[in-house]
């Protein structure tokens, strides 16, 4: 009877080489100088007056529940007051009022966004949240049917599965000349 010769274990060096092998054959190409994945943004969706909107998550310090608001006399109706947000007081404003001079009815839905601006403690109140919202620069598309109470805030329009979304700069609202002047 022949001798039974055993091939020796393989060292892990040498199993490392073998998944690279299979890797190349079977495996497909990671993206290359050549060929770059899409770019992607996040943003925040809401609605206001039947508008979709989204804003960039990065304007954006927090999304919470609307807290107990303290009315501030002589305002303008779209200023619902002040709030103590974790220990900052802000101005509680009535996104829809202010762009729309149509108040929001509050819900258990409504919430507010508190603006990511330093020289601005505000929080804009929305009737309802539309969760985030992923898009590629491919979902751009025409700034056409932009309501025309948006035009002055909007910086361009995306579409998705549920729609076309207006996107929105709130630093552009928080510092337009008609934000900044609440006293009736």
């Amino acid at each position: 009877m022949p001798d039974v010769v055993s091939a020796p274990d393989p060292t892990p060096f040498q199993l490392l080489r073998a998944w690279e092998a299979r890797v190349r054959e079977t495996g497909r190409a990671l993206p290359g100088s050549e060929e770059r994945p899409e770019a992607r943004w996040t943003g925040i969706g809401f609605l206001v007056a039947n508008e979709r909107l989204v804003v960039p998550m990065a304007q954006v310090l927090e999304i919470g529940q609307l807290p107990r608001v303290t009315r501030v006399p002589g305002c303008k109706a779209w200023l619902r007051g002040m709030a103590n947000l974790r220990g900052r007081l802000v101005a509680v404003v009535d996104l829809a009022g202010f762009l729309t001079a149509t108040n929001s009815v509050i819900s258990p839905r409504s919430r507010l966004l508190e603006v990511r601006d330093e020289s601005v403690p505000v929080a804009l109140l929305v009737a309802e949240m539309a969760g985030l919202r992923h898009f590629r620069a491919s979902q751009q598309t025409t700034n056409q049917g932009v309501a025309e109470w948006l035009v002055p805030f909007f910086t361009g329009r995306v579409v998705d599965d549920r729609g076309a979304w207006t996107v929105m700069d709130l630093n552009r609202i928080v510092r337009h000349p008609d934000f900044l002047r609440v006293a009736l």
